[in-house]
């Protein structure tokens, strides 16, 4: 696998913008030199042209000599020299003239290559910045994915260390009897690695239609009155939740009859090692498990057992919690 390793700073000549600097400074160059070209070209001609018309003046001077009378004599060499100065003059006006027309067309092409250095300047300026930008942007998402990672690592860190707070049932109902007070003992146990803080928990016994199934009032509408206070539940150490209620004869025969079934709802709060609060609303149902066991008339002996009920068992991290 090839690595795409930057140009160093030796080999500046590589990069794009050196190049197009370097061709545009050419046609500054050529633009100027063909106009300082032109302008000693014309220059030449312009001393040619002046030549010969120094030698037209120097023969009507001497076709001047060749007059022997003196007043025309003298007339026809005031006429020679009114006319080359004449001439001289409009020969200055129209060098003037020409001059400033030849260096304003060099400065217009000065201009025009400096138009084209400052434009790639400019370009070459807006590209850096906006590598530049795109740069911060990279280093802004880079750190961001960085403090993510971070923050996910000691996620799952505390998440495979930190207090699991979990129920089972050490024994339940040994058989349904009517006008009696029958009594639940569920067990609390901690499968974390460390313990669990300020533990509340609490049991309720309560009879409902055998097809209940909570909404999202029941928790907040059932009163549990957690009590239970413990410092902490270490690794494997147990904690019970006892419940207890009362059947009368009619709700008895109900239940058996399997119009009615007997639920317990286990409310569980706790801190973990990282001060975070937990919370697990738990609920069972009563189902009669038939049994090897025949009774005094040959009837297959029932047993009562606790089952979560499924979906109706949630839990939650109050992670701004401050303990």
């Amino acid at each position: 696998m090839t690595e795409n390793v930057p140009a160093s700073s030796g080999d500046w000549w590589k990069r794009p913008w050196v190049a197009v600097t370097v061709v545009s400074a050419l046609i500054c160059i050529a633009a100027v030199t063909s106009a300082i070209t032109a302008y000693y070209a014309e220059s030449r001609q312009q001393a040619d042209r002046a030549a010969d018309q120094y030698r037209a003046y120097a023969e009507r001077v001497v076709a001047c000599d060749g007059i022997e009378s003196r007043a025309e004599h003298y007339a026809c060499l005031v006429e020679a020299v009114q006319t080359e100065q004449q001439r001289l003059y409009a020969a200055t006006n129209l060098r003037a003239q020409q001059d400033m027309s030849t260096w304003s067309f060099a400065t217009l092409w000065i201009s025009l290559g400096l138009l084209i250095v400052t434009g790639v300047g400019v370009t070459y300026v807006a590209l850096t910045l906006d590598q530049t930008r795109r740069a911060t942007k990279a280093a802004v998402k880079a750190a961001e994915a960085a403090e993510n990672t971070v923050l996910e690592t000691r996620r799952i860190g505390e998440a495979q260390v930190r207090a699991y707070i979990t129920v089972r049932h050490t024994n339940s109902f040994s058989k349904i009897e009517s006008n009696k007070k029958h009594v639940l003992v569920k067990e609390i146990i901690n499968t974390g690695s460390t313990p669990a803080y300020n533990v509340s928990y609490a049991a309720s016994l309560f009879v409902a239609d055998d097809h209940f199934f909570p909404d999202e009032n029941f928790w907040p509408e059932h009163d549990f009155n957690l009590h239970g206070q413990k410092a902490y539940i270490a690794n494997g150490s147990p904690s019970f939740v006892v419940g207890d209620i009362f059947l009368e004869h009619k709700i008895a025969m109900n239940i058996y009859a399997g119009h009615s079934s007997i639920f317990a709802a286990c409310k569980i709060e706790y801190f973990d090692a990282f001060n975070r609060c937990h919370t697990a609303n738990i609920i069972s149902k009563l189902l009669f498990v038939p049994t090897d066991e025949k009774d005094s008339d040959g009837n297959p002996v029932v047993e009562p057992r606790m089952a979560a009920l499924p979906g109706a068992n949630t839990y939650s991290i109050d992670v701004d919690s401050g303990g």
